[in-house]
């Protein structure tokens, strides 16, 4: 959703497989890989032409040349690479360097003859471009990816497999592919690589059987096919019968007929544990069957599976009836090259309502206010997405709103632990909206956390908030600061089975009263609210003749209007808080204003029925309220700044004849700001209000949330005597 944060991501499908060696520049004295499965006698010959017999576990080096004869082989490297060489194959380590996270990283090999199939490791993830396949017609490279290829006298055929793809060159050609089960051939090195094309089941059974582990004219036996353990591997195959828990069917590149939840032949769930060879390359296969040769769900579970997701590829056909389940994943922008941007996805199963939020580093005092949200329906489809938010100033000076919808949504799995996203839609210039960029991305998830749901029913919730709205053009001059001192001036209706919320806001400006904000609409239907927990909801705001500054109405402008519930800690157990923004052109003087965060804060709850407030009152009982507060401060200069480290600290006396109903402190790092009153009508069944007395002019206003008034919250505004100002919300448990 922010459009500065949203990325190109490399796809590298990754073989879990832990190897805690990390080799810098190596040499010819130091393991780069080792073996981990091998079929019939297979050698390594080095520099000085001195042959060694492989066997499991055996190391490999640089500079080796393995020659598998009538065997086969499987090689895994440092950075988890994995290679696997077919019969009568001569391939040469020619450079290997690999140290974690290392730019400089690499590999390269060339193949003389044979077939091989080849999952690029973490090198390919880190340094791309330093990892080669080179044959007597050409060049391979790799980009986070799985291929496999045959190399026949000068004759090169390659498949890609799955990832984010290839490229084959020589002197004469280039080409590039990305489209899994898509393939070239490279007849010679004085001939370019021909255009890419799909592969024919016919073609593609060549790659398999030239790999397989027991090809065509080659002698079985099963006494020589050995695995990590260094022991022979039994199957059923060898004992005439069929697993008793899946068909058969050839899912590894040395594999022999095996279920579907486990690899056999060659490999054994003791010794290769987790995501193996052949777990990944029946994933690949589910998705080169499945998929179009392109498409954003091929990018999609493309980044699940990068993410660790080892669930079925395919969407789920139905979804949970209950609970609220946390996803964590990645958003890639389909137009940029940016590095990718975290996502987090809420679903609530019981009202069918899902919101997604961008994690952006809260450094600086950087506060992120792009969010979606839209339905789930039965069958795991996410629809009806909208999409909400501001970009912040891109350093042109243009303030940028963010609005846009899905084009494809699901969920994955029969357990839905996978979910993906296409989005698209427009950055709009909030002073000039007919100025907007296009903008493309899409998301991928796995479920993080799965938590009971207790929220049901509909609550009438009351609060307070600040809103400082600033001339776009002028920023530092002539601001505005909308309150409100009574907590039915923002009100909210929360239907909780339904997922969504109703409401208004009205205010009047700290500064001049006569300018004023008068029933702002909150939300709606479920295209214009979410709501998934008691803290964790978002609306649209919208309205006409909202804006009246000095007797003038105006509306709000057509994008920029949200509120947002913050995914940071409550301030209080009983109140939620938040970010809101508008967008509007000043009446009269055409200015065109933003309210907008860091300073337009809003903090609500379920309030304390009256009655509870009067007994409290008849008891002359006294609670003393604590927690955390959030604001902003104007220098000397009007800048404005977040203020850090927010506390509450309220003793608050109900008595009737109390002298000093509301006593105690606001505090920041940046100020200590003293909170008094002095008369028995500022505690009251609607709630209560004190000043802050160093100050020039202050309003300190709140109520009581919860059954039994066990917290209070409000909102604060004080300019003092050297001109500094300072803007917020507090709230407090007793």
């Amino acid at each position: 959703m922010r459009r500065d944060k949203i990325s190109i991501k490399q796809f590298t499908i990754m073989v879990i497989f832990l190897f805690t060696v990390s080799t810098a520049l190596a040499d010819q004295n130091m393991p780069i890989g080792k073996v981990v499965a091998l079929r019939g006698e297979i050698v390594a010959e080095n520099t000085d032409s001195i042959q060694r017999v492989l066997s499991i576990n055996a190391p490999v080096f640089l500079n080796d040349t393995i020659k598998t004869r009538q065997g086969r082989i499987q090689l895994i490297f440092n950075d988890n690479t994995l290679m696997t060489l077919g019969s009568s194959t001569e391939i040469k380590l020619t450079k290997y360097s690999w140290k974690t996270e290392d730019k400089n990283s690499a590999m390269e090999t060339r193949i003389e003859e044979g077939s091989f199939r080849i999952m690029g490791g973490a090198i390919t993830r880190i340094a791309p471009d330093n990892f080669k396949t080179h044959t007597p017609s050409g060049t391979i490279g790799i980009r986070g990816s799985m291929y496999a290829g045959v190399v026949k006298g000068t004759s090169l055929s390659v498949v890609f497999q799955g990832g984010r793809g290839i490229y084959i060159k020589n002197d004469m050609g280039f080409v590039s592919i990305s489209a899994p089960g898509f393939g070239t051939q490279v007849k010679s090195p004085d001939q370019a690589p021909e255009p890419p094309r799909k592969m024919t089941q016919e073609e593609l059974r060549v790659f398999e059987t030239v790999l397989a582990a027991n090809p065509e004219n080659t002698p079985s036996d099963p006494a020589s096919d050995t695995t990590a353990s260094g022991t022979p591997e039994s199957s059923s195959e060898s004992s005439g019968t069929q697993p008793a828990d899946g068909p058969a069917e050839t899912v590894g590149l040395l594999s022999e007929p095996a279920p579907d939840s486990a690899p056999l032949g060659l490999f054994s769930t003791n010794e290769i544990s987790d995501i193996t060879e052949t777990t990944l390359a029946s994933a690949q296969a589910t998705l080169n069957t499945t998929l179009a040769p392109t498409g954003v769900e091929q990018e999609i579970l493309s980044i699940l599976l990068d993410l660790g997701y080892t669930g079925s590829l395919t969407q789920s056909s139905f979804v949970p009836s209950t609970g609220i389940w946390v996803y964590s994943g990645k958003m890639k922008n389909l137009i940029t090259s940016e590095p990718l941007q975290n996502m987090k996805f809420i679903v609530n199963w019981d009202n069918g309502r899902i919101i997604g939020l961008e994690e952006i580093s809260a450094g600086m005092g950087k506060i992120d206010t792009g969010f979606g949200f839209g339905t789930i329906s039965a069958s795991g489809t996410i629809s009806g997405l909208r999409i909400l938010g501001s970009d912040g100033a891109d350093g042109s000076g243009i303030i940028r709103a963010m609005t846009g919808n899905e084009t494809f949504g699901h969920f994955y799995g029969l357990d839905q632990s996978g979910l993906g996203l296409a989005m698209e839609g427009y950055d709009i210039n909030l002073q000039n909206q007919a100025d907007q960029l296009f903008w493309k991305d899409l998301s991928a998830a796995i479920v993080s956390s799965k938590t009971a749901n207790t929220n049901s029913g509909t609550e009438s919730w009351k609060g307070f908030f600040t809103g400082v709205a600033e001339d776009m053009a002028s920023p530092n001059t002539n601001r505005r600061i909308f309150t409100n001192n009574s907590s039915g001036d923002f009100a909210l209706t929360i239907n909780k089975d339904a997922g969504t919320l109703t409401g208004s806001l009205s205010g009047e400006d700290f500064l001049n009263a006569a300018n004023q904000i008068t029933g702002l609409t909150i939300g709606g239907g479920g295209s214009d609210s979410v709501y998934i927990t008691d803290k964790i909801m978002g609306a649209s705001l919208s309205g006409t003749s909202v804006i009246d500054i000095n007797g003038n109405t105006g509306n709000l402008k057509s994008h920029g209007n949200f509120m947002i519930a913050s995914d940071t800690p409550p301030l209080s157990t009983y109140t939620t808080w938040g970010y809101w923004e508008a967008a509007y052109s000043e009446p009269v003087t055409g200015k065109n204003y933003h309210i907008h965060v860091p300073g337009s804060l809003w903090i609500a709850g379920n309030p304390t029925p009256s009655t509870t407030i009067t007994s409290l009152i008849g008891t002359s009982f006294t609670g003393t309220y604590t927690g955390k507060a959030e604001g902003v401060m104007f220098d000397n200069t009007s800048q404005m700044t977040r203020m850090t480290n927010g506390t509450t600290n309220l003793a608050i006396d109900f008595s009737s004849t109390a002298p000093t109903p509301v006593s105690g402190s606001i505090s920041f790092t940046e100020v200590n700001l003293p909170v008094t009153s002095s008369s028995p009508a500022y505690v009251g069944t609607s709630g209560f209000s004190a000043t802050i007395p160093s100050a020039v002019s202050s309003a300190v206003n709140g109520t009581f949330y919860g059954p039994g008034a066990e917290a209070a919250a409000g909102n604060f505004s004080a300019t003092m005597a050297d001109g500094k100002q300072y803007h917020g919300i507090f709230a407090g448990n007793r």
